[in-house]
């Protein structure tokens, strides 16, 4: 669909349990595929489903959780891919 719109797509693992080897065969299949797939991925935590519940985002309701640590690190490589200043780098 990324090539038809001829866009550029990154694969993100969501959800991704602490300790299970299905992730492991999932980013196997995705490199098989040779699928674009972020270094980072984001875990299954309650805290995302908590600050939706309030409507906002894990970094508003929860800044110094593993969650919001997650965010911050796949929006610096959404960043770097893009080849966009960061807050942090602009500050």
């Amino acid at each position: 669909m990324a090539k038809r719109e001829k866009s550029q797509a990154l694969l993100v693992l969501n959800r991704v349990p602490a300790r299970n080897k299905l992730a492991d065969t999932i980013r196997a299949k995705i490199a098989e595929e040779g699928l674009p797939l972020a270094a980072t991925q984001l875990g299954n935590r309650s805290g995302f489903a908590a600050s939706m519940m309030e409507g906002k985002g894990i970094v508003e309701t929860s800044p110094r959780s593993t969650g919001a640590e997650e965010i911050r690190a796949l929006a610096a490589e959404i960043a770097a891919i893009l080849k966009l200043k960061t807050q942090k780098a602009a500050e």
